[in-house]
């Protein structure tokens, strides 16, 4: 990671930035939740934070910790920052109080955070970049939260019938709540039968062009939110141009290793580049920057130096889908791709990471069983491997039986044997 820095920003007057000030308070003796006599701290800021801060730990503890860490040991302390994110065995993998501590960094010391942009992706993913954008705009909230409470609100199921969520017990439940159905009162009935449904469709139509002209002005609302942040705040101007710059580089390392025909060194940069539309793209404006990028003016004959600019900015995005997104997509064959066209027959089992392959499991079974159960054969036999690296030992134990039929037990000893032979190997 990049050394800390205390370089310091200037706001320009006409814009309306916060900036947070943290103070310790004072410790005091504590107990434990079974009441024993502790110590409230080990006497090292660093220690406290490395085991305090848990997945349940919430986001002010985690700033207050970080606070006092920073203070005793700068370099040390963003050590630990790192270690909170570390996945595939180098680190906490603690998603959540990572980002509480990114966002703290982002506030205290916005260009030690930039800098250390590309380490970020290297010890976590490079997806984290991109929620980190979209919760300085939006003020800590997190993409899975806001798409959360979407689904709440229209009572809809996500995409795979990911619209459920996990028990203490790790099974899973709908989190939403039936609606009732109202009563219909026959003797009240108004006109024929016709009449009525002639009546709901115009009704529909009306409530259906209210909610696109809703999602219009929301989109609007959106996009000038994004902009306004990014020209009056330099702290997130320089993070947001260090991630598009990152995404850049990667994406155009990327297609000349396509066309040299190196696919299996395709980094993951065109999977976690947010789809044009998408809630991080408009929230952030992050595929426009990166477009901006791969395709300046004069590139191309579309692309001339005097088209109007929201022109300019329409093509080159779209130039960025169809050139560059779709092709990488494609020749990582990511399962998500062939998810959504309906063309089980086309996943390839050995490139579903692990978490994919976890919370995946049950719909390869219901769609592709045949092949599903012919791969997990060969992995027993170890003529396959399956992913297993990004996974916790706990989550992996939480997935048995999940789905009420024992169909995740196959998966989790495959993964859980894959763990000890990592943990072997080191």
């Amino acid at each position: 990671v990049a050394a800390p820095t205390d370089e310091a920003f200037s706001y320009p007057k006409h814009c309306n930035v916060k900036k947070e000030s943290g103070a310790l308070g004072p410790a005091g003796k504590t107990r434990t939740k079974k009441r024993s006599p502790t110590f409230p701290s080990s006497g090292d800021p660093c220690l406290d934070f490395f085991f305090r801060v848990l997945p349940a730990t919430p986001a002010a503890t985690v700033a207050r910790l970080l606070a006092a860490a920073w203070a005793a040991d700068p370099s040390t302390a963003l050590r630990l920052v790192a270690n909170l994110r570390g996945v595939r065995g180098s680190g906490k993998s603690d998603r959540e109080s990572f980002y509480a501590a990114a966002l703290w960094l982002h506030a205290r010391h916005p260009a030690t955070l930039a800098r250390n942009a590309a380490s970020v992706a290297t010890f976590g993913y490079l997806k984290d970049l991109p929620e980190l954008l979209h919760r300085i705009v939006r003020g800590g909230v997190s993409n899975k939260a806001e798409r959360r409470t979407a689904l709440l609100a229209t009572g809809r199921r996500g995409p795979f019938g990911l619209g459920r969520c996990r028990d203490s017990l790790g099974r899973t439940r709908n989190f939403r709540k039936r609606r009732p159905r109202p009563k219909v009162d026959r003797a009240a009935r108004v006109g024929t039968a016709e009449e009525r449904l002639a009546a709901k469709l115009r009704h529909d139509r009306e409530l259906s062009a209210a909610a696109a002209v809703s999602r219009r002005s929301k989109r609007v609302d959106t996009a000038a939110t994004a902009i306004r942040r990014y020209f009056c705040d330099p702290t997130y101007r320089l993070l947001h141009d260090r991630t598009a710059d990152l995404f850049a580089s990667l994406l155009v390392e990327d297609m000349r290793k396509l066309a040299n025909g190196d696919v299996r060194e395709l980094s993951l940069a065109a999977k976690w580049c947010p789809s044009l539309g998408s809630s991080y793209d408009r929230s952030t404006l992050l595929c426009e920057a990166v477009a901006r990028r791969l395709f300046p003016r004069g590139s191309s004959l579309e692309l001339t130096d005097d088209l109007l600019d929201g022109h300019y900015a329409y093509r080159a995005r779209e130039r960025l889908r169809r050139t560059v997104l779709v092709p990488l997509r494609r020749a990582l064959q990511l399962p998500e791709v062939f998810m959504s066209a309906r063309a089980w027959e086309s996943v390839v089992y050995t490139r579903v990471a692990s978490v994919a392959m976890k919370n995946y499991q049950a719909v390869f079974l219901k769609h592709d069983a045949e092949r599903f159960n012919a791969y997990l054969a060969d992995v027993k036999s170890g003529k396959k491997r399956i992913a297993a690296g990004a996974l916790l030992p706990h989550q992996i134990i939480e997935s048995l039986g999940e789905d009420g039929d024992g169909a995740g037990t196959g998966v989790a000893d495959m993964q859980w044997r894959r763990m000890v032979d990592d943990m072997r190997a080191l």
